[in-house]
């Protein structure tokens, strides 16, 4: 029988045509056979001899001659010489009962095709595709490793031949390694002796007196850019200066008409990273120039006097948390221009922390002012107050 081909769909074919054609023939035959046997298995209906009274008056006919027309006459044949027999006519058959018929049960009809087995069929016939087709790759990829086989087998006799050309370079390198390792260890022994000599000594000699000095700081006023500090209770907190006067600016504009109404302001501001600023403005006298210039209707109103105060909030560091490379006082001497000036506002519990942070700002280029505050004073200033001085 043909191969199916593999599809997708169940398609009719002449295949399937075949098949069922010839389904059918071998049910025909088989149909033919049983009526065969059954007709051989039917009794067979003789009918009655007549009387022997009507037998005795027929008279027998003779058989009809079979020779042919043409012998020749009876005196030329030649005698036979054997004896011819004549047999004897059988009589009439005794008549025999009819057996009764049997009832058989009808021959049962060919089973219809099923759809499922042809689906079935064609699926398997798919699935000897799919495997024949995996059986072909598999030996592709036999074929190909085999390749690979022979290619790193090629390899490794040249990797072999190679090794044997290099053995005596490699045994030449191991004996120079030994000889530096020799070397190695000769040199090892006369350092650890001469590290003995050394612990010797430095032990027989008295440890070294270190003296400190200091030049004689000079004092500059500061002029330029200024980054203030508070120290209180060991501990050093960055006071936003820059910003707390941005703000204040803002603050005023929006404070504006309260201000110019009164010859004497107080205001609180803030607060700005845990700082509060209290502060005073004053109606101030114009000057001729001015009123000439402006009118006379000019009101002039300054600022007099503020005060910071630290918020219970406040973001403070000790010595070690403010020099670590994620503290706020070191973030804020990066962002410090390289003439910036470090004012320090020292409180008498932080003497010490003051010299901790002043001997770091001189380490890295920095000049240093410091303003002591007695304690309970907060910082203070005014357009009357003196400038830093910065060592």
């Amino acid at each position: 029988m043909a191969r199916r081909r593999q599809s997708e769909d169940i398609e009719f074919g002449s295949d399937s045509f075949l098949d069922i054609v010839a389904n059918i023939v071998g049910i025909l035959i088989i149909l033919i056979v049983i009526a065969g046997v059954r007709v051989s298995q039917t009794p067979v209906t003789v009918a009655k001899p007549a009387s022997a009274e009507t037998v005795d008056n027929v008279a027998p006919k003779p058989p009809p001659s079979r020779l042919p027309d043409d012998l020749p006459p009876a005196e030329t044949l030649p005698a036979l010489p054997l004896p011819i027999e004549v047999a004897e006519l059988p009589g009439p058959p005794e008549p025999r009962e009819e057996p009764e018929p049997i009832d058989r049960p009808p021959i049962p009809e060919p089973p219809p095709l099923s759809l499922a087995l042809v689906g079935q069929a064609a699926t398997r016939q798919q699935e000897v595709d799919r495997l024949k087709q995996r059986l072909v790759e598999l030996a592709a990829e036999e074929e190909a490793l085999t390749d690979e086989q022979k290619a790193l087998r090629q390899k490794l006799d040249e990797a072999s031949r190679d090794s044997e050309n290099e053995r005596p370079l490699v045994a030449r390198g191991r004996l120079a390694v030994l000889a530096q390792e020799e070397l190695l260890k000769a040199k090892q022994h006369e350092l650890a002796t001469l590290q003995r000599t050394l612990v010797e000594a430095e032990a027989e000699q008295p440890p070294p007196t270190v003296l400190k000095h200091k030049l004689t700081p000079v004092g500059r006023t500061v002029d330029g850019e200024e980054l203030h500090f508070l120290l209180s209770g060991g501990r050093v907190a960055v006071v936003p200066m820059e910003e707390m006067a941005e703000e204040l600016k803002r603050h005023l504009r929006r404070k504006r008409d309260q201000v110019l109404r009164t010859n004497r302001y107080v205001g609180t501001m803030g607060p700005v990273q845990g700082f509060r600023m209290t502060y005073v403005v004053e109606r101030q006298p114009t000057s001729l120039i001015e009123e000439l210039r402006m009118g006379a209707a000019i009101i002039r109103s300054g600022l007099t006097e503020f005060q910071i105060h630290p918020e219970p909030g406040v973001i403070t560091e000790a010595a070690a948390q403010a020099l670590h490379p994620r503290g706020r006082f070191l973030a804020a001497l990066r962002r410090a221009g390289p003439d910036a000036t470090l004012t320090f506002w020292v409180y008498p519990d932080s003497f010490a922390l003051h010299r901790t942070l002043q001997e770091f700002a001189h380490d890295h280029g920095f000049e240093v002012a410091a303003r002591p505050l007695p304690t309970g004073v907060p910082i203070s200033g005014s357009p009357q107050g003196s400038r830093s001085v910065a060592q």
